[in-house]
Protein backbone atom coordinates (compact mmCIF):
# COMPACT_ATOMS: atom_id res chain seq x y z
CA UNK A 1 0.00 0.00 0.00
CA UNK A 2 1.34 3.44 -0.86
CA UNK A 3 1.61 6.32 1.59
CA UNK A 4 -1.05 8.27 -0.32
CA UNK A 5 -3.50 5.35 -0.17
CA UNK A 6 -2.80 4.95 3.54
CA UNK A 7 -3.55 8.64 4.16
CA UNK A 8 -6.79 8.53 2.15
CA UNK A 9 -7.98 5.39 3.95
CA UNK A 10 -7.00 6.88 7.32
CA UNK A 11 -9.04 10.03 6.66
CA UNK A 12 -12.03 8.01 5.47
CA UNK A 13 -11.75 5.88 8.62
CA UNK A 14 -11.70 9.01 10.78
CA UNK A 15 -14.85 10.35 9.09
CA UNK A 16 -16.62 7.02 9.61
CA UNK A 17 -15.43 6.94 13.22
CA UNK A 18 -16.71 10.46 13.87
CA UNK A 19 -20.12 9.63 12.36
CA UNK A 20 -20.39 6.41 14.37
CA UNK A 21 -19.41 8.11 17.62
CA UNK A 22 -21.87 10.94 17.04
CA UNK A 23 -24.71 8.51 16.33
CA UNK A 24 -23.78 6.36 19.34
CA UNK A 25 -23.77 9.31 21.74
CA UNK A 26 -27.03 10.70 20.39
CA UNK A 27 -28.67 7.29 20.89
CA UNK A 28 -27.03 6.92 24.33
CA UNK A 29 -25.28 3.75 23.16
CA UNK A 30 -22.04 4.44 25.02
CA UNK A 31 -20.80 0.88 24.57
CA UNK A 32 -20.92 1.47 20.80
CA UNK A 33 -18.96 4.72 21.27
CA UNK A 34 -16.21 2.85 23.15
CA UNK A 35 -16.23 -0.05 20.68
CA UNK A 36 -15.97 2.32 17.70
CA UNK A 37 -12.99 4.10 19.26
CA UNK A 38 -11.26 0.78 19.92
CA UNK A 39 -11.93 -0.68 16.46
CA UNK A 40 -11.00 2.59 14.75
CA UNK A 41 -7.70 2.78 16.62
CA UNK A 42 -6.85 -0.83 15.72
CA UNK A 43 -7.69 -0.29 12.04
CA UNK A 44 -5.56 2.88 11.89
CA UNK A 45 -2.61 1.06 13.51
CA UNK A 46 -2.99 -1.82 11.04
CA UNK A 47 -3.00 0.61 8.09
CA UNK A 48 0.22 2.21 9.27
CA UNK A 49 1.93 -1.13 9.84
CA UNK A 50 1.11 -2.25 6.29
CA UNK A 51 2.61 0.93 4.85
CA UNK A 52 6.40 1.01 5.23
CA UNK A 53 6.52 4.57 3.88
CA UNK A 54 4.19 5.75 6.64
CA UNK A 55 6.52 4.31 9.25
CA UNK A 56 9.55 5.89 7.57
CA UNK A 57 7.67 9.19 7.21
CA UNK A 58 6.81 9.16 10.91
CA UNK A 59 10.42 8.40 11.89
CA UNK A 60 11.56 11.44 9.93
CA UNK A 61 9.46 13.86 11.95
CA UNK A 62 11.30 16.15 14.32
CA UNK A 63 10.80 15.79 18.06
CA UNK A 64 8.74 19.00 18.30
CA UNK A 65 6.41 17.87 15.53
CA UNK A 66 5.89 14.49 17.17
CA UNK A 67 5.22 16.09 20.54
CA UNK A 68 2.74 18.55 19.05
CA UNK A 69 0.92 15.78 17.21
CA UNK A 70 0.73 13.65 20.36
CA UNK A 71 -0.54 16.58 22.42
CA UNK A 72 -3.26 17.36 19.88
CA UNK A 73 -4.36 13.75 19.67
CA UNK A 74 -4.36 13.41 23.47
CA UNK A 75 -6.53 16.52 23.78
CA UNK A 76 -8.93 15.18 21.15
CA UNK A 77 -9.26 11.74 22.77
CA UNK A 78 -9.53 13.09 26.33
CA UNK A 79 -11.98 15.77 25.19
CA UNK A 80 -14.16 13.25 23.37
CA UNK A 81 -14.06 10.90 26.35
CA UNK A 82 -15.07 13.71 28.71
CA UNK A 83 -17.80 14.74 26.27
CA UNK A 84 -19.21 11.21 26.21
CA UNK A 85 -19.18 11.14 30.03
CA UNK A 86 -20.93 14.53 30.21
CA UNK A 87 -23.52 13.48 27.61
CA UNK A 88 -24.21 10.38 29.68
CA UNK A 89 -25.08 12.51 32.71
CA UNK A 90 -26.87 15.36 30.97
CA UNK A 91 -30.17 14.40 32.59
CA UNK A 92 -28.65 15.37 35.97
CA UNK A 93 -27.52 18.78 34.79
CA UNK A 94 -28.57 20.24 31.43
CA UNK A 95 -25.38 22.29 31.27
CA UNK A 96 -23.41 19.08 30.77
CA UNK A 97 -24.74 18.82 27.21
CA UNK A 98 -23.50 22.32 26.36
CA UNK A 99 -20.09 21.64 27.89
CA UNK A 100 -19.85 18.31 26.06
CA UNK A 101 -20.80 19.95 22.77
CA UNK A 102 -18.17 22.64 23.30
CA UNK A 103 -15.51 20.03 24.05
CA UNK A 104 -16.45 18.08 20.93
CA UNK A 105 -16.31 21.17 18.71
CA UNK A 106 -13.03 22.31 20.27
CA UNK A 107 -11.42 18.92 19.65
CA UNK A 108 -12.71 18.82 16.07
CA UNK A 109 -11.63 22.41 15.35
CA UNK A 110 -8.16 21.76 16.75
CA UNK A 111 -7.75 18.64 14.62
CA UNK A 112 -9.02 20.44 11.50
CA UNK A 113 -6.60 23.31 12.07
CA UNK A 114 -3.79 20.80 12.60
CA UNK A 115 -4.64 18.99 9.35
CA UNK A 116 -4.78 22.28 7.40
CA UNK A 117 -1.42 23.42 8.72
CA UNK A 118 0.13 20.00 8.07
CA UNK A 119 -1.29 20.01 4.54
CA UNK A 120 0.13 23.48 3.99
CA UNK A 121 3.57 22.51 5.26
CA UNK A 122 3.66 19.46 3.00
CA UNK A 123 2.76 21.45 -0.11
CA UNK A 124 4.22 24.91 0.41
CA UNK A 125 7.13 24.43 2.76
CA UNK A 126 9.39 26.90 0.98
CA UNK A 127 6.88 29.37 -0.48
CA UNK A 128 4.59 32.13 0.66
CA UNK A 129 3.20 31.21 4.06
CA UNK A 130 1.13 34.12 5.29
CA UNK A 131 -1.97 33.92 3.09
CA UNK A 132 -2.55 30.17 3.47
CA UNK A 133 -2.17 30.24 7.26
CA UNK A 134 -4.45 33.28 7.47
CA UNK A 135 -7.16 31.64 5.35
CA UNK A 136 -6.88 28.32 7.23
CA UNK A 137 -7.07 30.09 10.59
CA UNK A 138 -10.03 32.22 9.52
CA UNK A 139 -11.86 29.18 8.13
CA UNK A 140 -11.26 27.25 11.35
CA UNK A 141 -12.45 30.14 13.52
CA UNK A 142 -15.60 30.70 11.45
CA UNK A 143 -16.41 26.97 11.43
CA UNK A 144 -15.87 26.73 15.18
CA UNK A 145 -18.04 29.76 15.91
CA UNK A 146 -20.79 28.44 13.65
CA UNK A 147 -20.68 25.03 15.34
CA UNK A 148 -20.71 26.62 18.81
CA UNK A 149 -23.76 28.64 17.82
CA UNK A 150 -25.52 25.45 16.74
CA UNK A 151 -24.86 23.69 20.04
CA UNK A 152 -25.30 26.70 22.31
CA UNK A 153 -27.75 26.25 25.14
CA UNK A 154 -30.64 28.20 23.66
CA UNK A 155 -33.12 25.48 24.59
CA UNK A 156 -32.14 24.66 28.12
CA UNK A 157 -33.14 24.80 31.77
CA UNK A 158 -31.65 27.66 33.79
CA UNK A 159 -31.47 28.04 37.56
CA UNK A 160 -33.04 31.31 38.73
CA UNK A 161 -34.08 32.17 42.27
CA UNK A 162 -33.84 28.55 43.37
CA UNK A 163 -36.09 27.18 40.58
CA UNK A 164 -35.49 25.61 37.19
CA UNK A 165 -36.81 28.03 34.53
CA UNK A 166 -37.40 26.91 30.95
CA UNK A 167 -35.28 28.88 28.43
CA UNK A 168 -36.54 28.26 24.91
CA UNK A 169 -37.97 24.80 24.27
CA UNK A 170 -35.74 22.20 25.94
CA UNK A 171 -36.02 18.65 24.64
CA UNK A 172 -35.51 17.18 28.11
CA UNK A 173 -37.52 17.49 31.31
CA UNK A 174 -36.41 19.81 34.10
CA UNK A 175 -33.50 18.39 36.12
CA UNK A 176 -34.48 16.18 39.03
CA UNK A 177 -31.72 17.58 41.22
CA UNK A 178 -32.35 20.75 43.24
CA UNK A 179 -31.34 24.02 41.67
CA UNK A 180 -27.80 24.87 42.89
CA UNK A 181 -28.79 28.36 44.09
CA UNK A 182 -31.61 26.93 46.30
CA UNK A 183 -29.84 26.97 49.67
Amino acid sequence: MTLKTCRVLSRLMLVALAATCTAAVSQKAYWLFAAAILVGSLVLMALRRRTPEATADERDRQIAGTAASAALQAFAWIGLGAAAFLYAFQDRNPQFASIAGTLTVAAAALMILYELIEMYLRRYQYGKTGIFVAIASLLTIVTTLFALRLIAGEDDWMCQNGRWIMHGHPSIAAPAVPCPSAR
